[in-house]
């Protein structure tokens, strides 16, 4: 099928060219010693056999089973942090790791003073939340007693929820300073006093702690500059820093510090922002569990496990995969996972209109404003948790935490109106805006697309987005089901053929939505058509079959090349990846189609999440493997001009090339590689991929990735040297 093998819609006849048409049979001709290079190796034994067919990148050596199915990429042993000192942080979840170790002065908690018993301040123009909002506090539970209950889970509220006595944060954010940089010792000395209490001093900042101050200024602005455009659930218009609750300022402030980290003290002050951070959300949630219903700290939670996730540190891809449960059981506590959410304010609006007075109509009118505020809040919370959960799942090949019957009914609301900077002009943009904008269906929107239909014009960029990610984590687990049928581990048939076209039919919807897209025009539209563009390709990617599969052992295997085992693996599915080359040449090109495109759209917008760090990791490893492995063409053969496939606004003539380059083969060339097949093209794409992961300074991550890369070049430097001398 074309939209899955290669571009869509691209019309017109084609007819292979005699200059194209007999590099396929060229190839194929190789199709059974075609490493590319003279390599002695034994007799070829398949290790991945098996009753079914094809297998995927698993290590059968001593059977297979659940444990060996996908990919981890957060399992690795080496630290990859390097000089940022990020030190591991205390678990939030006080059913963590009982190797986690617990602070000294919880212990001491009779003498503490609670945390919880300042007074939350508001803002004379706009309510702000505290640490307890109110329109969440009144949907929540409380805290249950499970032992005066026949059922535990029933909805009863006790009278007294449970308290704990806590040390005062001050005093728990200075007890490890003697174990950080000395040279930052004054900073984190500032940073402590600053974030010791439930909001930011601000008028009553001292000199000790302007430049501190000034610092945390810097990394909100990085903040809102560099990833608030990614997943928007803070309310700009009404979001202030003096009453914004001090844990959502360090979270922010977090993401902000790791975008700017771009030097040594950047990088130290980031450390000691971490060690904070990692101090003060267990501390929070300890001292009130009914912190865990409180919408700011949930907020807090899931941007700082963001950053844990792509932070290239093991021990926090450690608590940010604790995280994950904790932040799904609190949106299910407070009815925000399998819930209905009315953002659409059209009876509000009828019960403002009674109001003859300006003032209480003006009154009222800021009451519902702030009303839909925090409930539109609660919406963009779920959904940026449920992309948290799917980077995750991404990232390590785990099933997902969020069921798809648990999300929420309704999309986040146009970004127009989540910025209007007023009730009023909130008001005024609401009175013409269709139910799309302010909200759509999920479910009709799924079913427009798989019914053949077009998305609403005006369903906002930030929505879409989300569509294809609930069809991408569909395709997820439709992959996954397949293969635990197709190891056998249970004895049971192969997946039916069904199964396929249900895979094929989501592909082609992701495609669908793909070529809707237009130009962008907006950063909003530039952010969420980028990772469009991106889930879409990947998707093509990892639904291939076994060549992407061997791909990525291969790469992932790397990490561990000294291993005598590890190097007998990757051998093997070197020898599996050229005959899989060779012997389907078409599908091969259309996988390096899509790969491509993944490096086209990261030309255009650097990515900011680590998913798209892994997606264009993939994209470069394919170009990378194509090169390296695919069957070589005689020394007399002669290519016509090369085809760049990495243009992701081709015009008709540059499609119609595309699909016959995919269909016949020829020369083709992406970024610096003028062509992908020769051994400087591949020597080119390695250095561009490891140029742009490490220029991504936000997600250290980035690095595991690039020591990757790096094993294709060691790869063909020992073959120059000692194979083709």
């Amino acid at each position: 099928m074309e939209s899955v093998a290669g571009p869509v819609n691209y019309g017109g006849s084609l007819a292979p060219c005699a200059s194209t048409q007999s590099v396929d049979a060229m190839e194929s001709e190789q199709a059974h010693g075609a490493l590319g290079v003279d390599r002695q190796y034994p007799p070829f034994q398949d290790p991945f056999a098996d009753p079914f067919g094809s297998l995927p990148l698993f290590d059968v050596s001593n059977g297979l089973d659940f444990a060996q199915i996908g990919v981890d990429w957060l399992d690795v042993s080496e630290d990859l942090t390097g000089d940022w000192g990020i030190s591991e942080p205390m678990a939030a979840n006080e059913d963590g790791p009982s190797n986690r170790q617990q602070s000294p002065c919880l212990d001491r908690s009779a003498e503490m003073a609670p945390l919880t018993t300042r007074t939350a301040r508001a803002s004379p123009q706009i309510y702000q939340p505290g640490l307890a909002t109110p329109s969440v506090t009144d949907l929540a539970p409380e805290d249950h007693d499970v032992s005066r209950q026949q059922w535990p889970f029933d909805a009863e509220r006790d009278a007294a929820p449970k308290r704990y006595q806590a040390p005062p944060m001050r005093q728990v954010l200075q007890m490890q300073i003697q174990t950080s940089n000395k040279e930052y010792t004054s900073f984190h000395n500032s940073l402590t006093e600053l974030f010791s209490d439930t909001y930011l001093p601000i008028p009553e900042v001292d000199r000790g702690t302007v430049a501190a101050m000034q610092v945390v200024k810097r990394w909100l602005e990085s903040y809102f500059r560099e990833f608030h455009g990614v997943s928007p659930v803070i309310h700009t218009p009404t979001w202030d820093i003096e009453t914004c609750p001090t844990i959502l300022i360090a979270a922010m402030s977090l993401i902000g510090a790791a975008s700017s980290a771009r030097d040594g003290p950047s990088r130290a002050q980031l450390a000691v922002l971490s060690e904070l951070c990692s101090k003060m959300l267990p501390l929070i949630a300890a001292s009130d569990t009914k912190n865990y219903q409180d919408i700011n700290y949930l907020i807090a939670y899931c941007l700082s496990s963001i950053y844990y996730l792509g932070s290239g540190d093991r021990q926090l891809y450690q608590v940010a995969d604790r995280s994950r449960g904790i932040l799904i059981g609190s949106l299910r506590g407070l009815g925000i996972l399998r819930s209905y959410f009315s953002v659409s304010v059209e009876g509000e609006k009828e019960k403002g209109d009674q109001y003859t007075d300006h003032r209480d109509r003006n009154a009222r009118l800021h009451q519902d404003w702030i009303s839909w505020r925090d409930q539109q809040q609660e919406l963009r919370l779920a959904w940026t948790v449920f992309g948290f959960d799917y980077t995750l799942s991404t990232l390590t090949s785990k099933r997902g935490g969020i069921d798809l019957s648990e999300l929420p009914t309704r999309l986040p609301c146009a970004d127009s109106l989540w910025t209007a900077p007023s009730a009023q002009a909130w008001a005024a943009l609401k009175v013409d805006m269709s139910e799309t904008a302010t909200g759509a269906s999920l479910a009709f929107c799924l079913r427009s697309i798989v019914a053949g239909k077009q998305l609403p014009p005006d369903l906002p960029p930030y929505s879409r987005r989300y569509c294809t990610t609930v069809l991408d984590r569909l395709l997820w687990d439709l992959k996954q089901l397949d293969m635990v049928f197709m190891t056998g581990c249970l004895g049971l048939p192969q997946s039916s053929s069904g199964q396929q076209e249900r895979k094929t039919t989501l592909l082609e919807i992701l495609g669908k939505i793909r070529h809707s897209l237009s130009r962008p025009r907006s950063n909003e539209e530039l952010i969420n058509y980028s990772m469009i563009y991106s889930i879409y390709h990947y998707s093509n990617l990892s639904n291939s079959g076994d060549m992407m599969d061997l791909v990525v052992f291969i790469a992932r295997k790397s990490l561990s090349a000294n291993n005598p085992h590890a190097m007998a693996s990757i051998n093997a599915a070197e020898r599996r990846l050229a005959i899989s080359y060779a012997s389907d040449p078409q599908k091969t090109r259309s996988l390096v189609w899509h790969a491509a495109q993944i490096i086209g759209v990261s030309n255009h917008y650097i990515f900011c999440s680590p998913c798209e760090v892994l997606r264009m990791f993939a994209a470069y490893a394919v170009l990378i493997a194509y090169g390296r492995y695919r069957p070589r063409l005689p020394p007399d053969y002669r290519d016509t001009t090369p085809i760049d496939i990495g243009q992701i606004y081709a015009n008709a003539e540059q499609m119609a090339a595309t699909t016959q380059w995919i269909r016949y083969g020829g020369c083709a060339s992406v970024g610096s590689a003028k062509d992908i097949r020769s051994e400087e093209g591949v020597r080119a794409l390695i250095r561009e991929g490891c140029e742009r992961l490490s220029s991504i300074i936000t997600w250290r991550a980035s690095g595991m990735f690039v020591r990757a890369l790096k094993y294709f070049e060691l790869e063909a430097q020992f073959e120059r040297e000692h194979i083709n001398p």
